[in-house]
Parts: C-alpha cells; structure tokens; sequence
C-alpha cells in the first residue's frame, strides 16, 4: 500500500468540534503525527510521533510508512501551518488537507473585522527577531492587520517595533481562540512601547493591529535613509529603475554590483514574499548593505561579496528580473544574466560612464530593448540664492527577452 497523508486541522474544541470525515480518517490511521497538544485531544489507539527538530527528522519517518498517517496541525494547515510543508515534500496526490476554522478566521470574527480586507501575518519562523524586523513592511495608515504570535511575551516586542518605526493605533491580544476561556484583552494603545502593554499573555494568541498614522508605503525612499558611500542609484533614477522591474509578489531579484543596496531593498518593500539577492565584490560595501536591510526592514535580503562574473559562473535559482547597477563590463554578462531569467523575467542595467554606454549601446543594437536617457537637477542653495543642479546623467536598458 503506498503512503496516504490527511492533514486535519484541528481548534480549541479537539475531537468534539471535528468533523465526520475527520474523525473517520483519525480512527483509520496507523499513525497520528503532531504537538503534545493536539496529539492530548485525540482519541485514538494509533502510533504517535511527535514532531521532532530539526522537522526534516520527522518528515523522512512519515515518508517510511505504507500505512494511512494523520498528521494534526492548527485550524488551517495551509494558511502558515504545516500542510505546506506536507504537500512540497509529498505532492497534492498524497496529502489531503481537511481544515477547521483557524486563528485568522476566528480572530476575525471576534474583532468584527472582515477578512478579505486584513493583512495576515505569522511571527512563527525560526529566527523571531528577523520575522519582527519585518513587520514595519506590512504596515500602513488605515491598515488592520492580525499576526500569530510565537509567545505571550512577543505582545511587547511588537509594541516597541511598530513605536520605533514611528506608528501609531491600537492594539488588542486575542487568546484561546474557539475555546470556552477565549479573551479578548484591549484596545490598547502602542504609542509609548513595550510599556503600553502588560508584561506577558498567554502562550496561544494572536495579535490585532489597527494603524492609524505612520510612515507611508511606496518606493522612492530618501537617498539619506540609505548608508552610502556615493555608491547609491538615487532616488529619482531608482523609482525608474524599480518602475521597470516590476516587483511583484514572490518573485526573485539579482542586484548585480549592488553599491548599497538600495535596489534590492526597496524592491524587497515594495512586494510581498519578494525575495533578493545582492552582489557586490567590496567587503566593506557588504557589510553596509547588510546594516541598510536591517534598518529598512528588509532583513531577509541575502548579500553575496564576490564579481558580477563569479556569480555568474556560480550554480543559482533563476531569477525573475537582473539589475545591473556596477560592474558592468561586457556585453557577455548582459547575454549571461538573460540566459539565466525566468520566463517572463525583466532586465534593467544602469550606466554613467563613457564604457559601460557603450556596452548598452551594443546590447541593444543585438539584443533589442530600449535605451533612454536619465538627466535630473535638484534644488540646491547657492548663497543668498538657491540654484537647479544636475546630477550625472545615467543611461538604463530595459529588456524583457522571453
């Protein structure tokens, strides 16, 4: 017999609260996989294997059996549980999925908030404080927002984190969602910080968030917001640069001779589960692009000290768009990048000298795309007056080769 997985989704109310066909698959297993939590809730004679770290340790024992397994997970194992995980290793032809009605769902519910219009949020990844420097990207004026919290004690931690990044609004800590002891504790304010907020909660909450005021979202983030050291696409020419890259979500950027990183980092702002990739040949420059991903709140930028030229011979996922903003130095490495996109993937190189125009020059006459010339001037004082002053002219290639 080959392997069969159900993954049940399972809430506050256990084995009472499921289904027929939950319960059906339950009492058919040779093998229940979860928490000590859920695995508490089930009735059943069945083998138990708790779930083990590294998770890959459990996945290879599932993989072994011939017999139907069970594996229980929280409310909707698709929604940031662990029915994603199931159906990548496993295939959809193995793994069903039966859910319940989960935390968001609940939440939602109890806030009175409708879902479609909610940013929904999990803080439940291996490194907390990364997946907390991110939060400030999901936030705007008038957004709402819910997040699965790791502990009762990342309440505060958020509290401070939307304070330091200069919002403002309301916060509420729901807990034991689904259950006869559920709570709702708030609204409470996070204008002064982790101090706004009691010490701790219970382990199982989930966090509402209303924002009323704070940073704006959008590319095109003040040139002084980014350590540099003149290496940087200013922001005028990087809103260009980002408007024919075209982020979209989930998609994966090369940012090729990366200076500061600025790019990549507001391509990572600007899509949600965007990932990028940031090359540059300078150790120093290195480190300063990683300290400007932590202050942007783009920890999950990956940096990479090498040439364009080593990255290019290096084995490496596709990506969906290649910038090339430094170490531009043949059209080979134009070829090379496009050979190596994703269909419907996006180029975009940026020059300022005589050289690398040259270069583009010629990768259009071959290659196709466009050409267009940047000049910009910006308000400067001069003395008692003030003056327009230009900045140097760049010329940017876009090419979109399949």
């Amino acid at each position: 017999m080959s392997l069969r997985i159900t993954v049940v989704g399972i809430g506050e109310g256990g084995w009472d609260e499921l289904g027929a066909q939950a319960q059906a698959a339950i009492q058919a297993a040779s093998l229940l996989v979860g928490g000590e939590r859920h695995l508490a809730m089930i009735r059943s004679t069945a083998q138990r294997l708790l779930w083990q770290r590294p998770i890959q340790t459990t996945l290879d024992v599932i993989a072994l059996q011939t017999q139907p397994v069970v594996v229980l997970a929280s409310g909707e194992p698709l929604w940031f549980g662990a029915g994603r995980m199931l159906v990548e290793r496993f295939g959809r032809e193995v793994v069903s999925v039966l859910p319940t009605p989960g935390s968001f769902s609940l939440a939602s519910a109890a806030m009175g908030w409708p879902l479609e219009g909610l940013v929904c949020r999990s803080l439940h990844g291996s490194d907390p404080e990364r997946d907390l420097s991110q939060l400030q990207q999901w936030c705007y004026p008038g957004a709402r927002l819910l997040l699965l919290t790791r502990d009762g004690q990342q309440v505060r931690q958020i509290a401070q984190a939307l304070h330091d990044g200069g919002f403002s609004g309301r916060l509420w800590v729901l807990s034991q969602l689904g259950g006869a002891a559920q709570r709702v504790s708030g609204p409470l304010s996070f204008d002064q910080g982790a101090e706004s907020v009691e010490a701790e909660y219970p382990a199982l909450n989930v966090v509402a968030l209303r924002i009323h005021n704070g940073p704006r979202p959008g590319i095109g983030l003040a040139d002084e917001r980014f350590e540099n050291d003149g290496m940087l696409t200013k922001r005028s020419l990087r809103i260009l640069t980002l408007a024919n890259l075209c982020p979209l979500p989930g998609q994966l950027l090369w940012d090729l001779g990366a200076g500061s990183g600025s790019v990549a980092i507001e391509w990572l702002r600007a899509a949600p589960r965007s990932r990028a990739i940031a090359v540059e040949q300078d150790a120093v420059r290195v480190q300063r692009i990683e300290r400007n991903a932590e202050a942007l709140a783009t920890p999950q930028l990956r940096v990479r000290c090498c040439s364009n030229a080593q990255w290019l011979r290096a084995p490496s996922m596709a990506p969906d768009a290649v910038f090339i903003g430094g170490g531009l130095a043949s059209l080979d490495m134009i070829e090379q990048c496009c050979a190596r996109l994703r269909p419907g993937g996006r180029l975009v190189a940026n020059a300022v000298t005589v050289q690398a125009e040259q270069i583009l020059i010629a990768a259009q006459a071959q290659l196709g795309g466009s050409l267009e010339r940047v000049a910009t001037s910006s308000l400067r004082d001069l003395g008692r007056f003030q003056s327009f002053q230009p900045a140097m002219p760049a010329l940017q290639y876009v090419l979109c080769p399949n």
